[in-house]
């Protein structure tokens, strides 16, 4: 995006690129309840890895980068989310009066219809990725390809990550 603004010098307009910031979780245009929840989601994480507060590439991170894309830890990431902000998750009304699903799991779902995740080649949205090192473990996630779109630069990747299926023998 450019914006035209007036030029330092003389009377001339000049062009120049536009920096827009990620909108805050609340701040969003109107636009449906279940893309407002993946949107506020999707800003709360871009902004909570950028500045620090949602650790990542870690032991009991939430949120990985590995070569595939970004990873995040499911559910944690969608608990973590509703932990903190369930009063932002716009719940759906049930027509028939059952009981409401919790709101971490009514985000996740959001989420998996929304255009950011990629399916696994078993057509789950979960993907199982080895960590390598002492006490290696598997962890479960939604991935998220092309991380570009909400990091510049991209953190680099989690080199101790590898997709389970791409050769790790148990």
């Amino acid at each position: 995006a450019y914006e035209v603004m007036p030029s330092l010098v003389g009377s001339e307009m000049c062009i120049r690129d536009s920096v827009r910031a990620a909108p805050a979780p609340a701040a969003l245009p109107a636009m449906p309840a279940r893309k407002a929840n993946v949107e506020r989601f999707m800003a709360w994480i871009q902004s909570g890895v950028s500045s620090g507060s949602i650790a990542y590439n870690e032991a009991n991170a939430a949120v990985h980068f590995c070569e595939e894309g970004m990873l995040l830890v499911s559910p944690k990431i969608f608990k973590d989310y509703a932990d903190n902000f369930e009063a932002r998750i716009d719940m759906p009304t049930s027509t028939d009066g059952a009981p409401s699903k919790e709101p971490w799991r009514v985000l996740q779902q959001q989420f998996q219809k929304s255009e950011y995740p990629q399916k696994s080649g078993s057509g789950s949205f979960l993907h199982r990725y080895n960590v390598s090192g002492p006490g290696g473990k598997q962890l479960t996630g939604i991935l998220i390809p092309g991380p570009e779109r909400f990091f510049q630069p991209v953190p680099a990747a989690n080199q101790l990550l590898k997709p389970a299926s791409a050769g790790a023998s148990a």
